[in-house]
């Protein structure tokens, strides 16, 4: 009879006092909190951070080395084809401890480490770990396992200057991706445009705690500033520079509270709409404006639907943080790293609304006055359909 109830028990049964069999109510109520296990969780072990806490998830990415910015043109006495060097990410949004994914390379010893994590990645290809600091990892496991992915995205890109800067680019070049509707998987055979939206606020993430414990953040608001009140006789000159437009609409978002984005968020999208038309105009760095005819709008779509979308982002996603300090403004960095820590599944489900709101509403739109309408700006640009005209005519 012992051995019996031993076997039971193994099976996940006991025996009553009359000998009946019947299931172990304890497993029932391990099976009832298995299924109550939500957000992220690892593709190999399938348990997240309600049953691992203190172990680092990451996300299986593919890197490749590319240009910044494909518009740079490089100052006078300089190469003409020199241009920044950088790297973009993608994703198919497949997660992993980074535990359980040594544990598999040791598993296939003599086979490639990104060989073996295709067959946990739906056989995307990878060669990148990107962690997540869990709301109970600790921060040196964290800090680690980032190190670690910073040598893997070197042995990808061959990029000695892998900080928060190219972290922003690289933010950067994935939400030029989605403004220009190209595909996610070219490079790595998997992944589409809600895995790479669910890690937009992990790249976001990553930049934010380089930026925060280098205490860089307050050089990056001062130069953030001076770019949004910068005179318009200077506008031409970032036209061609890789730390323009782009970039500093990108790193708004890991500077500027909803609150500072929305009081600057015009000056964005004329600096933008400024940049497509020089760009479309000028064959070089030119220092005049000559050509101040308005184009199509298939000339300014690209930098529209890029500020829109970072608009979207603020609007439908970070709407959630909140900011209880005297300062809010400056509060913003910590505040939004710490949400973003600690709300995997809201961050699931609102990247799916951005989404959705981007592809139904954004991107099929013919005008200007179409975006500024969804984007709400009608209050701020009371004239939709002079807005480039008096952009293009406020600049020498």
């Amino acid at each position: 009879m012992a051995m019996r109830a031993k076997q039971l028990k193994a099976f996940g049964l006991k025996a009553n006092d009359q000998g009946q069999v019947k299931a172990d109510s304890g497993l029932l109520k391990q099976f009832v909190s298995i299924a109550e296990e939500s957000g992220l969780c690892c593709n190999i072990c399938r348990e997240g951070y309600k049953f691992q806490p203190n172990k680092v998830l990451a996300i299986y990415t593919y890197t490749r080395p590319c240009n910044v910015d494909d518009g740079e043109v490089a100052p006078s006495g300089m190469p003409m084809d020199r241009k920044t060097p950088g790297y973009s990410t993608v994703t198919h949004f497949n997660l992993v401890h980074v535990d359980c994914h040594m544990a598999a390379l040791r598993l296939q010893r003599g086979r490639d480490e990104w060989e073996s994590a295709m067959l946990q990645n739906a056989n995307t290809r990878c060669n990148g770990l990107l962690p997540l600091w869990g709301p109970q990892v600790a921060e040196s496991s964290f800090a680690s396992c980032l190190a670690r992915h910073n040598t893997y995205l070197y042995e990808a890109t061959r990029h000695r200057d892998i900080g928060y800067q190219s972290t922003i680019h690289d933010l950067k070049l994935l939400l030029l991706r989605f403004a220009q509707d190209k595909s996610f998987s070219s490079e790595s055979g998997g992944g589409g445009p809600q895995s790479n939206m669910n890690l937009v606020p992990y790249l976001i993430h990553m930049s934010l705690y380089v930026l925060n414990t280098t205490r860089a953040m307050p050089r990056e608001e001062k130069n953030l500033m001076a770019f949004v009140e910068a005179t318009k006789d200077r506008w031409m000159e970032s036209c061609f520079v890789a730390d323009g437009p782009f970039f500093y609409a990108a790193l708004a978002m890991l500077v500027f509270s909803p609150t500072r984005w929305k009081a600057h968020r015009v000056t964005f999208l004329q600096r933008l709409l400024l940049l497509a038309h020089v760009r479309a105009t000028c064959s070089q760095r030119c220092q005049l404006l000559a050509d101040k005819n308005v184009k199509e709008y298939g000339t300014y779509k690209l930098v529209i639907l890029y500020f829109s979308l970072i608009d979207q982002l603020y609007e439908n996603m970070f709407n959630k943080v909140t900011l209880t300090g005297e300062r809010p403004d400056a509060e913003w960095p910590t505040a939004l790293a710490d949400w973003i820590r600690h709300n995997d599944d809201v961050l699931l489900k609102t990247s799916a609304k951005v989404l959705s709101t981007f592809q139904d509403d954004l991107l099929p739109a013919t005008s200007v006055e179409e975006i500024i309408d969804v984007c709400g700006l009608v209050g701020d640009i009371p004239s939709p359909a002079s807005f480039l005209i008096e952009i293009l005519s406020s600049v020498p």
